[in-house]
């Protein structure tokens, strides 16, 4: 045995121990596969650091890891030889963040996450001691509902895989919790599909995914496409959407992590049979989504150089690790920075610590969960507040939840392995407080072609009645109020005049107003979106109802109420002398029809008036300009027009009856100057043929392509009742007075009675043939005087 040997080996052995005891060294376990790619960032950092002393008599030493089976055993054979870890910077993998997080913190050491997506890692209460320096699945779901929002999209597919292999199907939870912030901005997830992978997850169920793809173009016609996959889902869609012909100017499809296909676009070649070519074509229509490698503004950083010095440092020592002549397809990681800005916090944490607690670094040992010291670490990584080069580093936490200032870019590719940047969305958005809180939108349009659209270009054309159709209903509805006019000239002129003054030619006045107004209704009726604002429309199809409906009352309302003072007079044997009714009375009748019209157009205006609704008549879809051109007509409605109408029509349809019972009760009266009796019949039957008639026409082609013809039958029904009505009551009066008519039942100022009975209706009994010609004169004398003396 070599004793000099020996003891040389064991004085060195207790020699490094006794250093390792004493050393001043803080050390970071960085776990993470291809460490190569993201140290340039951690010793440029450290190198800045140590220029500023930030850290006194401290040096930072990482300890690099790779995750596997044995992470645990070594992180316990670290302990036991004393190595002061207060970091762990990692691991990559959400999983492993997960397994790995409980063991750090009984470490006493604080965890860095850089590449971990899951959103539970803002989740304060279940990751106390964990700082997310990457962006969360959260930002992506902001940043994606932004994009979408910003691009007018509207209608998308989502589309994930489910994959076993994965924790907690991380695809699954992100597309569903996606799907529910961009609901909330008014998109539409028309489509959520899941891909099935076969049970080794490294083949796809093709024929599946090729028919749903083909579904949501065929059924849906979608065209923006959000994925939610790994690289090797992404080669197997490439393929099926080539095959389909989904690509060109009408298709976007959205991925995250662009890096990804970047770094691995060897990865899977092969499994398809599709080409290189013919994945480019498609990968034209792709959008990646990433974090920003760097921020976009060259402001003065934490380190007292600019972002784009710093950048150029941090390259400089990849290219000399890697030199291009040796290494032509290395690329330094998009994420270095990152590190960067994660030493520095960390640095700057450590240095607000030993402020207030000298001693903390020196006292530090991994031997047990010490909660002091991590609560230490915590509120020092949260009072955080620097220029950094990724963006501003200042944690905010609102509730539970902890979010770090990200910036996320939208790249496009372009054919050749790189991208492009379309926009970039802060995502912080304005639910994180703070000064940095809030929403900033800096977006870019480098589309080779016009940004697509979510659906085909909709042109509208609005169909109204038309300029002919209005001017030839409105001329013969003028015409129809010049007629009232003429008969309204007639009525005052001629009031003195016998028969005219026993026809109650105050009521008649009335009759004349109420069929002017009714005429008015059919000009209120026609104003379009071609005459008056489009907000006033129904306002104008409210007023026409109501005038229309007035203007039918004051007509049959005032010709009824006349008739209805004839039938009390001449047909109340025992009560005509006790009966006075004047024409204040009758327009008292004529008023309370007016009450009841008005009190059921209040109830239907305070519940539910009309509104304007848009009708599409007709859509055509042209292919090769990718519209649709949709004919559409403005129709007022209302939700409860049915109830409305249907009570309108029972209560002129009882007015209607009441007319029809007085126009019978009193049809032996002969005395033409004061009974338009055999008018009034004919009268309601028109009405009621042509509002009928009206009505069916109406409903029907109300909302098709007939609506000209609906409105013309409308205001045809409506012309043709009111003048057919108008000439019954007044044409023979006009008559009358061009032939000086002479009433042969009215003669020297007393009424006559041919014939040789009289009908008394109140008694419901006839005058017998017996009673003398004389005695039935002086009874319709008497009548006749009194009804005089009643005006």
């Amino acid at each position: 045995m070599n004793l000099p040997k020996l003891s040389t080996t064991i004085v060195a052995w207790l020699a490094i121990m006794v250093c390792c005891a004493n050393s001043e060294n803080i050390w970071i376990k960085v776990i993470t596969t291809r460490s190569e790619f993201y140290e340039p960032g951690l010793e440029i950092a450290r190198k800045h650091i140590m220029k500023t002393n930030l850290l006194g008599k401290h040096k930072l030493q990482f300890n690099y890891v790779r995750p596997g089976t044995t992470l645990i055993l070594f992180l316990k054979q670290l302990a036991a030889f004393n190595m002061k870890h207060f970091l762990t910077i990692g691991p990559a993998s959400s999983r492993d963040i997960t397994l790995i997080s409980p063991l750090v913190t009984e470490n006493s050491m604080i965890q860095y996450n850089l590449n971990g997506l899951v959103n539970d890692f803002e989740d304060v209460n279940m990751y106390p001691y964990l700082f997310n320096f990457c962006v969360l699945f959260s930002g992506y779901e902001r940043a994606l509902t932004t994009f979408l929002h910003h691009h007018n999209w509207t209608r998308v597919a989502f589309i994930y895989i489910s994959d076993t292999t994965k924790f907690s199907d991380t695809y699954y939870r992100s597309a569903t919790s996606t799907e529910v912030h961009v609901r909330e901005r008014g998109i539409n997830v028309e489509r959520l599909e899941k891909f099935s992978m076969f049970d080794d997850s490294t083949r796809a169920n093709v024929p599946q995914w090729n028919r749903i793809l083909k579904s949501t173009r065929d059924d849906n016609d979608l065209r923006i496409y959000v994925y939610f996959f790994n690289v090797l889902a992404m080669r197997y869609t490439l393929c099926e959407l080539y095959k389909l012909g989904m690509y060109g100017p009408k298709y976007v499809h959205i991925v995250f992590h662009s890096k990804w296909f970047v770094y691995y676009k060897g990865f899977a070649r092969g499994r398809t049979n599709c080409t290189v070519e013919q994945e480019n074509i498609v990968l034209k229509n792709f959008v990646f989504m990433n974090r920003a490698s760097k921020r976009d503004d060259d402001i003065l950083t934490v380190a007292n150089l600019t972002v784009g010095q710093i950048n150029s440092e941090v390259k400089a020592s990849f290219n000399k690790k890697f030199p291009k002549h040796i290494y032509p397809n290395e690329k330094l990681d998009s994420e270095s920075l990152y590190y960067y800005d994660a030493l520095w916090s960390f640095a700057k944490s450590i240095n607000h610590i030993s402020k207030k607690h000298p001693r903390f670094v020196d006292n530090f040992d991994n031997w047990e969960k010490n909660t002091t010291r991590l609560s230490i670490m915590t509120d020092a990584m949260s009072n955080l507040d620097f220029e950094g080069v990724t963006a501003k580093i200042k944690f905010h936490q609102k509730g539970n939840i902890r979010r770090l200032n990200s910036n996320i870019d939208f790249k496009k590719y372009d054919g050749n392995s790189s991208t492009t940047k379309t926009g970039k969305v802060n995502t912080t958005l304005m639910d994180v407080i703070g000064d940095d809180g809030n929403y900033v939108d800096r977006f870019r349009t480098e589309w080779e072609f016009p940004i697509p659209l979510d659906a085909p270009k909709i042109v509208e054309s609005t169909k109204e009645y038309g300029e002919t159709v209005l001017i030839i209903i409105w001329l013969f509805a003028g015409a129809g109020i010049l007629l009232c006019l003429i008969f309204l000239t007639i009525n005052i002129y001629y009031r003195q005049v016998d028969f005219i003054k026993l026809s109650s030619p105050n009521i008649n006045n009335l009759i004349c107003v109420g069929g002017i107004v009714t005429y008015i209704s059919i000009f209120l009726g026609g104003l379009d979106t071609t005459i008056v604002d489009v907000e006033k429309v129904p306002l104008f199809c409210n007023i026409s109802i109501v005038v229309l409906s007035v203007g039918f009352t004051l007509t049959f309302g005032s010709l009824f109420s006349k008739t209805w003072r004839i039938y009390r007079i001449f047909t109340k044997k025992n009560s005509i002398r006790s009966v006075v009714i004047r024409d204040t009375h009758l327009f008292g009748v004529v008023m309370v029809l007016l009450l009841i019209d008005f009190a059921m157009f209040v109830c239907f205006l305070a519940i539910a008036p009309y509104h304007l609704q848009a009708q599409v008549i007709d859509e055509k879809l042209i292919p090769s300009e990718d519209i649709i051109l949709k004919t559409i007509i403005n129709r007022c409605t209302s939700d409860h027009q049915n109830w409305f109408l249907g009570a309108m029509f029972f209560y002129k349809g009882l007015l209607m009856l009441f007319g029809l019972f007085l126009a019978y009760e009193t049809k032996n009266i002969k005395v033409e100057s004061i009974n338009d009796s055999k008018y009034i019949g004919f009268a309601v039957y028109n009405v009621s043929l042509f509002a009928t008639l009206g009505s069916i026409v109406f409903t029907s082609l109300y909302n098709t392509e007939h609506y000209r013809a609906s409105y013309i039958v409308f205001c045809v029904c409506i012309i043709q009742s009111t003048t057919v009505t108008l000439c019954l009551i007044f044409g023979p009066k006009v008559w009358n007075i061009l032939k000086d008519y002479k009433d042969p039942n009215f003669h020297n100022g007393r009424p006559v009675i041919p014939g040789q009975h009289y009908t008394n209706s109140n008694s419901h009994s006839m005058k017998s043939g017996s009673q003398s010609q004389s005695d039935a004169n002086k009874e319709m004398e008497s009548g006749k005087s009194e009804y005089s003396s009643e005006k």
